[in-house]
C-alpha cells in the first residue's frame, strides 16, 4: 500500500514528554516516512537536536531565520514541504 503523507513535520515543545519525541520520530522513519523536526528554544535546552538529527538523519530547526540562508523563511518553506505537521504531546 503507498503512503499519502510522506513527509513529516515533528514539532517539539518544552515539557517532560519531550524525552519520548525522537522515538516517535524513530517509529515515523522505520515506516519509510521523512521527518524534519522543529524544536522551541525552550525544547532544545532539554533535548538536543543532534539527538533528533540522528534519528531522523535530517535536518533539526531551532530557528525562524537562519544566517546563513537569510531568504529563506522556515516556517513557510517547511509548511509547503510537510505532508503532516505532528506537535509531539504535551505531557507524560
Amino acid at each position: 500500500m503507498r503512503r499519502k503523507n510522506k513527509n513529516i513535520l515533528l514539532g517539539v515543545t518544552s515539557s517532560a514528554a519531550c524525552f519520548k519525541a525522537p522515538s516517535l520520530a524513530g517509529l515515523f522513519v522505520k515506516k519509510g516516512l521523512t521527518v524534519k523536526t522543529v524544536l522551541t528554544p525552550a525544547a532544545a535546552q532539554l533535548i538536543s537536536p543532534v539527538l533528533f538529527n540522528a534519528v531522523t538523519g535530517d535536518e533539526v530547526f531551532t530557528e525562524m531565520i537562519v544566517a546563513d540562508r537569510p531568504l529563506s523563511p522556515n516556517h513557510i518553506s517547511l509548511s509547503e514541504w510537510a505532508d503532516l505537521f505532528e506537535i509531539g504531546r504535551a505531557h507524560v
